[in-house]
């Protein structure tokens, strides 16, 4: 094969599954006949790269562990010899033995060479599929599959989205000691601050605990005290003090002393390049809005029936203040007269949605799961340059389940390269 350079693992990995390979008369390095009788399970995590294969080396049938290397010395390189579990390997499968022998191994096992024995037609196919697209690989190609096979693909992107979500969510709710309420006010923290606050708002809302916040919900100006006061931002030295500002200082200095608060470095808060509507001040006054009207927020969207239900417990109009207003202390000629429909549909998506489908996963409720991607369907689609990207290549962008699916699929497979793993570099291959 001429272009050496380019094997990959993923590739031989691939050609291994599939036996893409020319296996007659497949020898070991030592000369025994080797028969493939079925490649294994393909192991995606740390550990041998194939488990419980069944190969027939010379009159013996071996079923364990296959490694596969495009050069024999990775064997060394990646430092298996010292892991235990490589211990168990019945053949080791390489492009080129460029070594004779490798100089850390526990106990024998033969190899067998893969160059001259790989379809070039395919291989160069493969290489031609990595470089197509200029933003990702089938940029320029996907648009020519059948929609019903792409939407197919769309769906399996928008579980696998949601499975990895949920995954991390279950992860913070075990952190958080089995408490769903404070799960949602983090996760619905996080998305408010979008990615340049989402960490800032993240550890504002674990300043400020359910159980502090839930004894001022009857006290407007105490409320957004203790949030602008926590988050640093009612000390930046760009704030001007006028009578709200005054009024908030004199409240968060009588609440830091009763409960003992520190505030965060005002700092750590990003304001540039940023649209005014998404500016720290605005994007904590609503969160101090949601929660005070909402404390108990979990339970509450596991009751609603529908997207719509969500979107009515969220769209709120802003306090007056906010209506001339973006940041603390300076006027404007507009402000912010509500949450907007897309920032409230943005944390259904990135909060509401992730944190009832790992309660669904949870309590085993089917259905409750399946009602999760129905409100990803009945949203509508994201729209940033990587959703234009895909729209622009075919994958047309109607609700929020094909945005979710495409921003996985990039981040997963299309960027790191890994067609090999996707359904649509897949069928594009076969073609």
């Amino acid at each position: 094969m001429k272009d050496f350079k380019y094997i990959s693992e993923d590739y031989l990995h691939y050609v291994w599954k599939y036996r893409m390979l020319d296996a007659d008369a497949l020898v070991t390095d030592d000369g025994q006949l080797v028969e493939i009788i079925y490649p294994g399970y393909h192991n995606h995590h740390s550990g041998p790269d194939f488990s419980h294969a069944k190969i027939r080396i010379g009159d013996q049938l071996w079923v364990g562990n296959v490694e596969i290397h495009v050069l024999h010395s990775d064997w060394d390189k990646h430092g298996h010899g010292g892991d235990p579990a490589y211990n168990n390997i019945i053949l080791h499968v390489v492009y080129e033995k460029d070594v004779a022998v490798l100089s850390n191994v526990k106990q024998q096992f033969p190899t067998i060479e893969l160059k001259n024995r790989l379809d070039n037609a395919h291989f160069s196919k493969y290489n031609a599929l990595l470089s197509s697209g200029r933003d990702f690989p089938c940029q320029n190609l996907i648009g020519l599959l059948d929609q019903s096979f792409v939407k197919q693909w769309l769906e399996k992107q928008l579980i696998e989205r949601l499975m990895q979500k949920a995954e991390l969510v279950q992860k913070d709710w075990q952190f958080f000691k089995g408490d769903w309420d404070t799960v949602m006010y983090r996760y619905l923290a996080r998305a408010l601050g979008l990615k340049v606050n989402a960490d800032p708002m993240w550890w504002l809302s674990g300043a400020l605990p359910l159980p502090l916040i839930r004894k001022y919900t009857d006290n407007d100006l105490a409320f957004h005290a203790l949030y602008f006061g926590q988050s640093g931002l009612l000390f930046s030295p760009t704030i001007r003090e006028d009578g709200y500002v005054h009024a908030l200082l004199t409240h968060f200095q009588h609440l830091a002393r009763r409960h003992e608060l520190q505030p965060m470095d005002p700092t750590i808060w990003r304001f540039l390049r940023m649209r005014p509507g998404s500016f720290p001040t605005v994007r904590v006054a609503q969160l101090a809005l949601i929660m005070q009207h909402m404390p108990h927020l979990f339970s509450l969207f596991l009751q609603a029936n529908s997207v719509e239900d969500v979107r009515q417990h969220l769209l709120r109009p802003m306090p007056e203040y906010w209506h001339n207003h973006y940041i603390l202390g300076k006027p404007s000629k507009r402000g912010v007269q509500s949450i907007s429909a897309s920032t409230v549909d943005r944390l259904i998506i990135n909060a509401v949605v992730p944190v009832l489908f790992a309660y669904a996963q949870y309590s085993q409720d089917e259905s409750r799961m399946e009602k999760m991607i129905e409100w990803m369907y009945a949203l509508p689609s994201e729209r940033n340059a990587l959703t234009e990207m895909f729209a622009n290549s075919g994958v047309l962008q109607f609700d929020a389940a094909t945005s979710q699916a495409t921003i996985h699929a990039h981040q997963n497979y299309c960027r790191p390269r890994k067609c090999l793993q996707c359904a649509i570099g897949n069928k594009l291959l076969s073609r």
